[in-house]
């Protein structure tokens, strides 16, 4: 399973039951925190899920709220740290 599934399912599995919102696809274009589905308890929680399901590290400097817009920057942003 790649990274974009494994995130995209996380977030409507997870992260939405939590906040009242029910999805079954996330346009990966559109702006999760203007949509109401993330905010920074969300990015944490996201953030532990990439560090213990998916094993890749992120450092407190490395944390931009840009990389968390919407589905396509994290997945491209998690990318970049996979691939060192």
């Amino acid at each position: 399973m790649d990274f974009k599934t494994r995130i995209e399912e996380f977030i409507i599995e997870e992260l939405c039951p939590a906040i009242g919102i029910e999805l079954d696809h996330i346009d990966e274009e559109e702006s999760l925190i203007d949509a109401g589905i993330m905010n920074s308890l969300e990015i944490l929680q996201l953030l532990s899920f990439i560090d213990e399901e998916l094993e890749i590290d992120i450092s407190g400097e490395e944390i931009k709220l840009e990389n968390f817009k919407n589905l396509k920057t994290i997945c491209n942003y998690v990318e970049s740290l996979a691939n060192g």
